[in-house]
């Protein structure tokens, strides 16, 4: 490495045990800083839906919201119930037809 670049980091070395962990954080805390306020004035957001936020705000009541999953829920067991019918009907017709030609 260059000679110059050796007297910088020596200089580094020697600043980090002087000014410790302290001047760490606050160098860190303000470029955090800094990247919020750019990142606030660069980044637009757009209006959020009304009704997206009235439809999140039932689902995830108390009063509201358990019993809407609860049917959920209940919604699906059915289904599954009732879509295994089909295809063990379908399934018992074959076999059952296979049985007369197998005696």
């Amino acid at each position: 490495m260059s000679e110059q670049l050796q007297e910088v980091l020596q200089e580094a070395k020697k600043l980090r045990g002087e000014l410790g962990s302290a001047a760490y954080h606050q160098i860190v805390t303000s470029l955090y800083q800094k990247a919020e306020t750019t990142a606030q004035q660069a980044v637009r957001k757009a209006a959020r839906r009304d009704w997206d936020r009235r439809i999140d705000d039932i689902l995830t009541s108390r009063v509201f919201g358990y019993p809407i999953m609860l049917l959920l829920l209940a919604g699906v067991f059915w289904l599954t119930i009732q879509g295994a019918n089909y295809p063990s009907a379908l399934l018992s017709n074959l076999l059952f037809g296979l049985e007369e030609h197998l005696i």
